[in-house]
């Protein structure tokens, strides 16, 4: 039993190393061929761009020079939202945007 959780957490193991060394070649030109591939409208420029993918509107946002990418959407409309956690998500990003 020991054997083989041995074996598959080596795999796991090379397998992440193998993946993590083959996503260092993205960049910005590639992204944005996939994205042009796979995506039904895209819009914006390279590092920042806003499409629809299967009805669903996506946001990804790119930093080159630190190796990250966030990909945003709208999990629920503002008109739903309770005006407390408005005002809890606004004071949060003003006082992120000032550190």
């Amino acid at each position: 039993m020991i054997k083989k959780l041995i074996s598959l957490l080596s795999f796991c193991l090379c397998f992440t190393c193998f993946n993590t060394a083959k996503a260092q070649k993205m960049d910005n030109k590639k992204l944005e061929k996939v994205l042009l591939t796979h995506t039904d409208s895209l819009k914006g420029n390279p590092g920042y761009w806003q499409f629809k993918y299967f009805q669903t509107w996506l946001i990804v946002v790119t930093d080159e020079n630190h190796n990250r990418m966030r990909i945003i959407t709208p999990i629920i409309k503002v008109e739903d939202l309770d005006s407390t956690i408005i005002s809890s998500i606004t004071s949060k990003f003003s006082f992120s945007v000032r550190c």
